[in-house]
């Protein structure tokens, strides 16, 4: 989880960017679909009475992949939105907003706890568990991908050109002495301004 919240960060360079939640949800599904097809496909083995022995089991090292990918993926979804949930309450209430997530993220996970002790209960094997639980991940992404409060182009643009190109903005504090709908003028024209102008301030910029 702490290597997932560090590349989602990464990933963000300080903009408020949401592409990487739907991402971490559709990789939790892939990855709770592989962990399951794992499963299914494992035979009982001896009990392994040493770390050394539980990892040289078959299929052990493929499980273990499959939950740190699930782990890593987890990050990608909480470190954006709960970044988010901070960003845009109202500062004099943000303390009780982030308060009431917690609250509402609590009861989802008592909640889903009691469901899968419940179908355990009734006979459901753990790899039918995960199979249904990596087909709700990818509703969810699809879901959440199409509400998507920011723009997915301009989230997937942001992270190029800042994370991965480095591109740094410096001077945006003179943009609110400019009015509310600033000229900017780039010094070159190529393939790259539209997508560049997209990445230049966090507001929605309208091509002239």
């Amino acid at each position: 989880i702490a290597i997932g919240s560090a590349i989602a960060a990464w990933m963000s360079q300080g903009r408020m960017v949401l592409l990487p939640a739907p991402v971490g949800t559709a990789l939790l599904a892939l990855f709770g679909l592989h962990l399951a097809w794992t499963i299914w496909s494992m035979q009982p083995s001896p009990k392994a009475e040493t770390l050394g022995l539980f990892f040289a089991g078959p299929n052990t090292i493929r499980g273990a992949i499959d939950l740190a990918g699930m782990a890593i993926s987890s990050a990608f979804l909480v470190v954006p939105t709960f970044a988010a949930v901070q960003a845009w309450s109202p500062e004099a209430r943000r303390a009780r907003v982030v308060a009431a997530v917690s609250i509402v993220n609590a009861g989802f996970m008592t909640l889903g706890g009691i469901l899968v002790a419940a179908v355990q209960a009734a006979g459901v094997s753990i790899a039918s568990v995960l199979f249904g639980l990596a087909a709700f991940n990818a509703v969810a992404a699809w879901l959440m991908l199409k509400y998507l409060p920011t723009n997915a182009f301009r989230d997937f643009v942001s992270i190029l050109f800042r994370a991965f190109h480095r591109l740094e903005v410096e001077g945006l504090e003179n943009l609110k002495a400019a009015g509310p709908a600033p000229i900017l003028a780039l010094n070159h024209v190529s393939f790259l301004d539209g997508p560049l102008a997209l990445t230049l301030t966090d507001e929605e910029p309208v091509f002239a």
